[in-house]
């Protein structure tokens, strides 16, 4: 399919962009990087890649100490 690379689907980028809240300001499609998107079948978000992803997010200032992972994780697929 042209303009598709690496299972991503730029048809659907408005979406991403409709998510973002104006105070972050406005993105358009040239502000993503397609092979950095993937479209996967849903799944559970394992406490591995949160641990890791929280870790990441808290050495920049992200996020506030004590988060857990049952407390931000809602793990319902296909609800």
């Amino acid at each position: 399919m042209p303009g598709v690379k690496g299972g991503t689907h730029p048809k659907y980028l408005h979406h991403l962009i409709a998510d973002v809240p104006a105070e972050l300001g406005t993105l358009t499609p040239a502000d993503f990087r397609l092979s950095r998107l993937r479209y996967v079948e849903p799944r559970p978000y394992p406490v591995d890649e949160f641990e890791r992803t929280y870790a990441w997010m808290q050495s920049w200032g992200l996020v506030p100490e004590g988060a857990t992972y049952e407390s931000l994780v809602d793990n319902r697929v296909g609800v």
